[in-house]
């Protein structure tokens, strides 16, 4: 347990309980720097071992670089692309090949279905 953080893990493992239960949870953590939110992360990770855990962490110099953080999500997924369907896998290799994400509305929709299948597929693989 972090030192006087009882409240935030108990709520951390309340949602860890309920995301193990199958139950779809999003946790967002926001605040300055320096108090303790990646700390509340790497205990909520180390809690799921049972788990399989992605992390993304937003970094000021690539705040211009379109799908930065998504791309740091897909990447542990990249080996589940045979597991979709091919438009929803080609978006993704688009994406991961450095090229434009999304050129239009379609490959957005596109890709978006990519990482939900692909995060779905990662899931149930464990």
């Amino acid at each position: 347990m972090l030192r006087g953080r009882t409240p935030e893990c108990a709520a951390l493992d309340a949602l860890l309980a309920q995301a193990q239960a199958g139950e779809s949870r999003v946790l967002v953590l926001r605040g300055e720097p320096g108090i303790g939110k990646t700390a509340l992360l790497d205990y909520l990770a180390e809690r799921a071992a049972d788990c399989r855990v992605i992390r993304a962490a937003g970094v000021e110099s690539e705040m211009d670089l379109t799908f930065a953080g998504l791309h740091q999500l897909c990447g542990p997924l990249l080996d589940r692309l045979d597991h979709l369907p091919a438009p929803q896998a080609g978006a993704l290799e688009l994406g991961t090949a450095g090229q434009v994400f999304a050129r239009v509305a379609d490959e957005a929709s596109k890709s978006g279905l990519s990482v939900n299948g692909s995060i779905k597929s990662f899931n149930l693989e464990k």
